[in-house]
């Protein structure tokens, strides 16, 4: 079964909630995020990454290698006390057409998806 991916800005991650031991944002159920971003630091196990609304620290294996500076980062969500911290399962290069793109399709879902929750939430 595939896993349940959201392309997400690091200010969404404070909408992240749980309930049960499942992870949703705006009311949908989600096991893996993709972040769009610009590496600026990296070590063995983390990845600093700055995308356009703050900077975000990931987790990861010390065999990942980074190999551009504009890259596109799959992530498991962990929540542990209310604090989400995000696992890079994969890495890879994307351009300024790709960031393009990805800029556009999560403003607009990520835009939806809370409009439609507020709704149901009754704000």
């Amino acid at each position: 079964m595939p896993m349940l991916t959201r392309k997400i800005f690091t200010a969404n991650i404070k909408e992240i909630k749980t309930k049960g031991g499942r992870t949703f944002l705006y009311g949908k159920e989600i096991e893996q995020v993709e972040l769009m971003g610009i590496c600026f630091e990296h070590g063995d196990k983390f990845i600093k990454i700055l995308d356009y609304y703050s900077e975000i620290i990931l987790f990861k294996k010390p065999e990942t290698q980074i190999t551009s500076e504009r890259c596109l980062f799959k992530c498991k969500l962990y929540v542990n006390d209310s604090k989400v911290s995000l696992f890079c399962t994969e890495v890879s290069k994307i351009d300024f057409y790709g960031e393009m793109f990805f800029i556009v399709e999560a403003q607009k879902l990520n835009e939806k998806e809370k409009e439609i929750y507020r709704e149901k939430e009754g704000r």
